[in-house]
């Protein structure tokens, strides 16, 4: 219950009307992952999500804002400390993908499938090939 209540607020606010809160919601989490990368627990599952989110959003501001902290992450000194989490993000959408694309919910559809080829973009084909390999 409480994971379909964080689902859908994050959804909600990564799709919120007004750029200003989409840009502060990328700005707090770039300092909370930052500040707190390791106390945040299962929480920076949620925040790398919204940020795959945030990285296609119809806002350059927005969007180049978090594409330029996805590949801060992604770099040399950060991706031993993220390839773990971003490999759990992209084992759980490939999996919810044929539920969440057959549901009755285009925009949800979208989004999944958005963070999904995010995770895969920034985290390189590595992630891609060793997780279809394994049984």
């Amino acid at each position: 219950m409480i994971y379909v209540i964080s689902k859908t607020i994050e959804f909600q606010i990564c799709i919120h009307s007004t750029q200003k809160v989409r840009k502060g919601l990328v700005d707090a989490i770039k300092g909370l992952l930052l500040e707190c990368f390791h106390t945040l627990g299962d929480s920076r599952l949620m925040l790398l999500e919204c940020l795959c989110a945030l990285a296609v959003d119809d806002s350059d501001d927005v969007s180049s804002t978090a594409q330029d902290f996805l590949e801060c992450l992604f770099s040399q000194s950060w991706k031993s400390r993220i390839e773990h989490d971003a490999a759990e993000i992209f084992i759980r959408h490939l999996e919810k993908l044929p539920k969440v694309v057959l549901s009755s919910e285009e925009p949800f559809a979208v989004l999944h499938a958005q963070q999904l080829l995010t995770i895969i973009y920034y985290s390189g084909p590595r992630l891609l090939v060793d997780h279809l390999q394994s049984p």
